[in-house]
């Protein structure tokens, strides 16, 4: 049974204005914010600064940055996707934000990827990315697909219309990247990576036991440029906040791809920028110092010297499933592709950072090894990620599974050397 868009979009929207409320969330107003800054406001939005205290333009260039996103929300009418007793499920509602949210990193990821200039441009036109990630059979990154893998026993299992977390959604989309990885080239059209050199096209990997092992990320990068999700639980609640200063500052880095996560409810968002509300040098996002053990934060000032993290969000609408994303730019429905546009402004907020959800994944673009010692270097400097060596560990290599065979034939060495060995 269908609603109509109307009907739909309207209760969605009820349901999602009550559970910003529930979560303590507000809404983003992305232009009012730029008009409020004060002359010392300052922003850092995946991995670029803008002090609105330097020049107006960066006002001008923060709006373009902002809108240039691809924000994916829940959809209806979507096609071909059935759950394990053959039922269809026409939407993704309710169960499909934390995929919504893998699209979005994924979607800035080849943006960035295809642009020769860095983190701030993105050259491939976002109809073509779009295209990838359309809710219709064919699409290498679209829901079907996800939802096709995610059903794999690899991958846990998990049926259709049963909730992804920020793990198992990042190891979907690594997978996706790597599968596709050709079929994503040729939606994209980029038919001069065929011709020789290394793909533009990333490939994907995923560390979703916490540690980084820098052979497996050595083994992605020679194939090219890597998508890197590092999956980590912060503990309890009260314990987040030792994480604080050290997430706020990888909005600092320009491979930085954003925060999979959610609020301290069970809504997943995709984090992409953070600011002070109290004005000040960006240097104060890294100071934690008024927040308590417990991840409050102590003192009458603190609504206005506390950061915030700014995210799109997947709940905000549930539009129509059928995406026809196949024609040139010149034709289609641009009325459509309007009405996609205005979800960067619709379909974002903002979020006291002690309320992030301790169940997250970092996204990272890297574009070779030298790009991942850069990242390193930072990580490993506490004036840049304060702490960020614990935030995310860093190992040579996986260490190998014990193995009792290898552990008896240990013993069995010993014994022969000294017999006296087994009895100290």
């Amino acid at each position: 049974m269908f609603f109509s868009s109307a009907v739909v979009f309207a209760k969605a929207r009820e349901v999602y204005e009550k559970m910003k409320k529930l979560v303590r969330a507000e809404h983003f107003d992305v232009e009012k914010f730029c008009t409020l800054r004060s002359g010392n406001s300052e922003v850092y939005f995946l991995g670029e600064k803008y002090s609105f205290a330097e020049e107006e333009k960066n006002c001008d260039r923060f709006l373009q940055r902002f809108d240039a996103c691809l924000v994916f929300t829940y959809r209806h009418s979507i096609r071909d996707l059935k759950s394990e007793g053959g039922e269809e499920i026409a939407s993704d509602a309710g169960w499909g934000c934390m995929l919504r949210v893998a699209q979005m990193m994924l979607a800035q990821a080849l943006l960035r990827s295809c642009s020769a200039t860095g983190p701030g441009t993105t050259a491939t036109a976002p109809r073509s990315v779009r295209r990838c990630l359309a809710d219709e059979v064919g699409a290498p990154l679209g829901i079907q697909e996800f939802c096709k893998i995610g059903c794999e026993g690899a991958f846990g299992s998990r049926q259709v219309g049963k909730w992804f977390g920020p793990t198992s959604a990042a190891l979907v989309a690594a997978e996706l990247l790597n599968r596709h990885h050709e079929r994503i080239k040729d939606v994209l059209m980029l038919s001069e990576d065929r011709e020789g050199g290394t793909s533009k096209i990333p490939h994907g990997i995923t560390f979703d036991e916490g540690p980084v092992y820098e052979d497996e990320l050595r083994n992605a990068l020679e194939k090219g440029p890597a998508v890197m999700w590092v999956c980590r639980r912060l503990g309890f609640e009260g314990k987040r906040v030792q994480y604080e200063s050290g997430l706020l500052a990888l909005f600092t880095l320009p491979q930085f791809l954003g925060i999979g996560s959610g609020n301290d409810g069970v809504s997943a968002h995709w984090f992409v920028g953070c600011y002070r509300d109290k004005p000040g040098a960006v240097a104060s996002l890294m100071n934690t110092s008024t927040a308590s053990s417990s991840g409050e934060v102590d003192g009458s000032s603190a609504d206005h010297d506390e950061p915030y993290l700014i995210y799109f969000d997947p709940h905000c609408a549930v539009l129509e499933g059928d995406t026809s994303f196949t024609s040139s730019d010149e034709g289609g429905s641009h009325s459509r592709l309007a009405e996609y546009a205005e979800l960067t402004r619709s379909c974002c907020g903002v979020l006291k950072a002690r309320y992030l959800n301790t169940s997250l994944c970092l996204g990272f673009l890297l574009t070779d090894w030298a790009d991942w010692e850069e990242v390193k270097g930072r990580l490993s400097d506490d004036s840049i990620v304060p702490k960020g060596l614990d935030l995310i560990e860093i190992l040579k290599e996986k260490p190998k599974p014990w193995n009792p065979e290898d552990a008896g034939a240990q013993l069995e060495v010993l014994d022969d050397e000294d017999d006296d060995a087994l009895l100290l």
